[in-house]
């Protein structure tokens, strides 16, 4: 939580999620990016899991953009827009 004045307010991080048995490779291939949410753990078994809620980001394009050199992002939504 941060303060936005007087009122407190969520932060939401971004962050890189490697992908699953991927080399990282250059530039963002091999990396999601996403915003969390909530950090959160649970327990199973007498094993805990640390777990994340995050809404993931995809590219808007497969290189950045040519003006910046900086990658474009935007929400992965489905068609509800969730």
């Amino acid at each position: 939580m941060w303060k936005a004045g007087e009122i407190p307010a969520p932060r939401r991080d971004c962050v890189y999620i490697a992908k699953h048995n991927s080399r990282l490779q250059d530039g963002l291939q091999g990396l999601f990016v996403a915003h969390v949410y909530l950090f959160f753990s649970f327990q199973l078994d007498n094993l805990t899991y640390p777990c994340a809620l995050v809404h993931l980001f995809k590219p808007l394009r497969d290189e950045p953009d040519p003006d910046t050199g900086m990658w474009i992002f935007q929400p992965d939504c489905d068609q509800d827009g969730y």
